[in-house]
């Protein structure tokens, strides 16, 4: 059974139209919350798509690229992500060259690149972001087992964000939430979390965003 009929089999018999009301706008709004930090970034002032530039920054239909001595930058056969230091700052790019915003696992450790805007997707090093602390060297130090849940739901929904908004990369800000909200109400097992309603587990809102990822359709 796929994850469609599954869902339908357990939406059976979980509570009133009324509840399954509520439930679902609390569940939407927190998926919306965790998605949102993956999905603002503004440009970077480089030619427009077509143009020939071989080195330094280029938009393209897929997202932001470096060319550094003729040839993009990207990540390498063995790694999912690659750091990369330009003009004094820190930025990851995928295994296509496409630069990576948000929360990122890499070599072990958990990075975060700015999603602000006229944070133009830096690392950021020596602050505190999501109430996590980073080092001067930009790798995240969990200060407990919620903290390490909590990345890991993070780069979770930054890698989701990449995934959903795929076909739009470019969008602003409010366009790529509406996207993000539309796809959560088409594919969201609401119902499904019925069964976890009513337990005291501090990190239920990071298990909910977990549960609900891995039940999508």
């Amino acid at each position: 059974m796929d994850n469609c009929g599954r869902r339908k089999k357990e939406e059976e018999g979980l509570g009133s139209p009324e509840s399954f009301r509520k439930n679902c706008s609390r569940f939407l709004l927190i998926w919306t919350a965790f998605l949102l930090l993956a999905v603002s970034r503004e440009a970077f002032p480089v030619k427009a798509a077509g143009s020939f530039q071989k080195n330094g920054w280029e938009r393209t239909e897929k997202g932001y690229v470096y060319y550094k001595d003729g040839k993009k930058i990207k990540a390498g056969k063995t790694e999912k992500y690659r750091i990369e230091k330009i003009d004094g700052r820190k930025y990851a790019f995928n295994k296509k060259g496409i630069q990576v915003t948000g929360w990122r696992k890499i070599s072990g450790a958990y990075y975060f690149f700015n999603v602000r805007q006229k944070g133009k997707g830096y690392m950021i090093t020596d602050s505190t972001v999501n109430k996590i602390r980073l080092l001067k060297n930009g790798k995240a130090r969990p200060g407990s087992s919620r903290d390490r849940k909590k990345l890991e739901v993070m780069v979770l929904c930054s890698e989701w964000a990449d995934e959903i908004l795929k076909e739009n990369p470019l969008a602003g800000k409010n366009e790529k939430l509406k996207i993000i909200y539309d796809y959560l109400r088409r594919n969201l097992p609401y119902r499904s979390i019925g069964a976890y309603r009513g337990t005291e587990d501090p990190d239920w809102d990071l298990w909910a965003v977990k549960y609900v990822y891995n039940h999508k359709c």
